[in-house]
């Protein structure tokens, strides 16, 4: 997928169809129309009206029935909890720990020529958890460090995507990330102060990605994620909230992943979080709910397993 994977939509109702509205009521004499029918109701939304009733006869005859109104749309059922299975964390020597709750920045490293001067398992130095995050986080399994020509240490913490190291010490690799932190929504309104997100890539000398983590995969060409089909809904903050299963492309191979799950495909070992919409078939609700929440952010991980 070349777009973000991050969408934001609202709709009016998670809702299940029932049965039809009621005919109109005959119309009345003079050439009176019938009314319209009834809507047709469903436990999350309401239907169409029917349409009215034919008119009477000028000499006073009853006017005919409206049709009945149409019933709402499916409901979805209410989302488990969850939380993703994996942590990757991305830390640098540069950067100044805890990160100020309103900083806002970008980084942007494309392909930086980098050695690899550290390998080790357990939890990441540097602080990496407090750091850039994708996904859960939670400690790491091992965890890598690599320098760049501009002579940053990058300190990069796996958990939950396998428990070897994928490079030794002294191997040279390539180091891609973008990740932003904008302003959040509307953090007057209880939503969070920014908002979080990118990617991170690190590569052989070949340009076979070895690790790939993040919320998009805009500017990646070998990977893409994208929503498949609703499963389930939710409605924090009065605002509907959509979550879908994923369709993930690995050079070409595509395979369905549902949420909080993994599966092996083209090669890699690829795992995700959760995928919400805010909304519900791209129907707006005009509730302030929906402006001023935000649903937690998509994460996804794929690593080299063959």
């Amino acid at each position: 997928m070349a777009g973000a994977l991050l969408l934001v939509a609202c709709s009016r109702d998670l809702v299940d169809g029932r049965q039809p509205g009621s005919a109109g009521s005959p119309g009345p004499g003079q050439g009176g129309g019938g009314t319209g029918g009834a809507a047709g109701m469903s436990s999350g939304g309401i239907g169409s009206g029917g349409t009215g009733g034919a008119a009477g006869t000028p000499s006073g005859g009853i006017g005919g029935g409206g049709t009945g109104g149409f019933a709402g749309g499916p409901m979805l059922q209410e989302c488990p909890w969850g939380t993703p299975t994996f942590s990757v964390c991305v830390v640098s020597d540069a950067d100044m720990l805890p990160f100020p709750a309103t900083a806002t920045w970008r980084d942007s490293v494309v392909a930086a020529a980098a050695t690899v001067e550290a390998v080790g398992t357990g939890t990441a130095p540097a602080q990496c958890p407090n750091a850039r995050v994708f996904g859960a986080p939670t400690s790491s399994d091992w965890w890598v460090q690599v320098r760049t020509a501009s002579g940053l240490l990058w300190t990069i913490g796996v958990g939950g995507l396998g428990s070897v190291p994928l490079v030794q010490v002294g191997d040279a690799v390539s180091l891609d990330l973008d990740y932003s932190r904008t302003p959040g929504a509307d953090p007057f309104h209880g939503g969070p102060p920014v908002r979080a997100g990118g990617y991170v890539q690190l590569s052989n000398t070949a340009g076979t990605p070895l690790l790939w983590a993040g919320s998009t995969t805009s500017g990646v060409t070998w990977l893409s994620m994208a929503p498949r089909q609703p499963l389930c809904g939710s409605t924090p903050d009065f605002c509907p909230v959509t979550r879908y299963d994923v369709m993930a492309t690995v050079n070409g191979s595509v395979a369905t992943v549902a949420p909080f799950s993994a599966v092996y495909l083209a090669g890699y070992y690829v795992a995700i979080g959760e995928y919400n919409i805010r909304g519900a078939d791209g129907k707006f609700v005009g509730h302030t709910g929906c402006a001023f929440s935000t649903p937690p952010p998509f994460a996804a991980a794929a690593v080299k397993a063959e």
